[in-house]
């Protein structure tokens, strides 16, 4: 009885097996050819993120290794602009900012248009930082407003109260900041008379790069004008300092002995028509001997 109801079971199982597959074969052939581009839609997503995912992966330690190599602010650039919307760019962005807000702070006093466009570039790229994208470390906030206070700073007018508003907004939004006292000191002394009357000052100066001295048009000085790269000419010395012995100032001794004057002559030169000859002496004569 029992291996009867077995069997009949089973039968019943592949009857509701047949029926299901019955139903099946006009449902496939219907949404069928949908199924199998499902499928493979699928599939293809599936790779693709895979490949996304080992590429993303890549291009993230490729830009951070850049990162960790750049030292001046072309190099940090770089990295900036081939990994946009990336942790590794706002880095670069931060630290090419903190670059251009030095440069331009020491500029201040020696260059002041050289300075302001420095110090225009830090700001650009701080505020770059501060709107990204990306979910930034709370350090890489607190040094991009702590910069872009500075920058108030290095360009204020005498109105100290957007550079305190600047400093400010550092102790609110990060109360445990590692720079909160340097911040509160700056609120205090930008508060002072002294400092607006300091900043009212200095924001009046224009100090400018001392000029280098412009090339001689026409050749070398002392240089003759058919080749530039001869050398000049000795100078001689000055009349009467001439060192003893020197060619200039020292005659053979043969010239001296032969030389003549038109006041001097050769004692055997034969006289002119004009000139009396010259007198010979007479011999002298001799005193008779006394008698003894």
């Amino acid at each position: 009885m029992v291996q009867m109801d077995a069997q009949h079971r089973h039968q019943l199982q592949h009857h509701d097996l047949q029926d299901l597959t019955l139903q099946a074969v006009p449902w496939f052939e219907r949404h069928g050819k949908s199924l199998v581009i499902g499928i493979v839609v699928a599939l293809v997503l599936l790779l693709g993120g895979a490949i996304w995912l080992s590429s993303s992966e890549a291009t993230h330690e490729a830009a951070w290794t850049k990162l960790s190599t750049a030292t001046t602010v072309d190099e940090f650039g770089a990295v900036a602009d081939a990994y946009p919307g990336s942790l590794a760019a706002a880095w670069a962005q931060l630290r090419s900012a903190e670059f251009t807000l030095e440069s331009g702070v020491a500029a201040m006093f020696t260059d002041r248009e050289l300075a302001l466009g420095d110090l225009k570039s830090s700001r650009e790229n701080f505020e770059k930082v501060l709107s990204a994208s990306v979910d930034l470390p709370e350090n890489v906030r607190e040094r991009a407003i702590l910069g872009m206070a500075r920058c108030l700073e290095a360009t204020c007018d005498g109105n100290t109260e957007p550079v305190v508003a600047a400093y400010q907004k550092l102790i609110t939004q990060f109360p445990n900041s590692a720079y909160k006292k340097v911040a509160e000191e700056k609120i205090l002394a930008l508060q002072t008379e002294d400092a607006k009357q300091f900043y009212t000052w200095f924001h009046q100066q224009a100090p400018k790069p001392a000029a280098f001295p412009r090339p001689n048009d026409g050749g070398l000085p002392s240089t003759p004008a058919g080749n530039p790269f001869e050398l000049p000419p000795p100078a001689n010395p000055p009349a009467g300092n001439s060192p003893a012995g020197s060619p200039e100032t020292e005659k053979p001794a043969s010239a001296d002995a032969t030389s003549e004057t038109p006041e001097t002559k050769s004692p055997t030169a034969p006289a002119t028509d004009n000139e009396a000859p010259a007198s010979t002496p007479e011999p002298a004569t001799e005193a008779p001997a006394k008698p003894e």
